[in-house]
């Protein structure tokens, strides 16, 4: 199976996930903080109906800080209805806006990531995840050199997944579920508390 077959199984989970919240549940504060669930979500909508242009221009509209911009997009986007959100998100192309800058396996773990961000608060984190697909979020994670800064958070650690047949890297241990591994090194400290091992005390002092 190719990685832009795993990405489209990931994202059209996180669809259904969010077509299945009761109106509260899109209130809820996400494992990003300062976004509630909807506004993940609209996050993740509008990198894929922005262009480098539009990014641009939020850009300079935010006094070139890119968390400004990001968040100018999020806002242009909130008087949508979570009904229309779940509908332009089961219509988004794969490979569309800012997201055809992305590598396969980055825009996976992107996707992977935020889904978990909007179902641990709404206490539905655990699913079924094929081993194929996590084993290469998991790599991707502790190996990319993207915006996340997790790379640097996993180096000198090794990473011993519970849940799978997947490690890591040598040093001091980091043990648990995959899925908490990848959020803990993608900067979510919520899921640090499924991790044990000599390690979990040098990886909680990176967050």
């Amino acid at each position: 199976m190719d990685i832009s077959t795993l990405v489209q199984d990931e994202r059209d989970e996180f669809v259904a996930f969010l077509a299945s919240l009761a109106p509260e549940q899109w209130e809820v504060t996400s494992l990003c903080t300062e976004w509630t669930v909807k506004q993940l979500a609209l996050h993740y909508l509008s990198l894929g109906e922005t262009g480098p242009g539009g990014l641009v221009r939020a850009l300079v509209a935010s006094g070139f800080s890119l968390d400004g911009a990001v968040n100018r997009l999020v806002a242009a986007r909130e008087q949508r209805s979570t009904g229309e959100l779940v509908q332009q998100l089961r219509t988004l192309p794969t490979r569309s806006g800012l997201y055809r800058l992305f590598k396969p396996a980055g825009l996976l773990l992107e996707t992977f990531t935020h889904h978990q961000d909007a179902r641990r608060p709404l206490g539905a984190a655990a699913r079924d995840v094929p081993p194929e697909r996590l084993t290469l979020v998991a790599e991707t994670a502790v190996t990319s050199d993207g915006a996340t800064g997790a790379k640097k958070r996993a180096r000198g650690l090794r990473f011993e997944a519970t849940d799978i047949d997947w490690s890591h890297g040598d040093g001091p241990v980091v043990q648990g579920p995959a899925e908490a591994i990848v959020l803990t090194v993608t900067g979510r400290a919520a899921a640090l508390e499924d991790l044990s091992g000599q390690g979990t005390q040098m990886l909680a002092s990176r967050l």
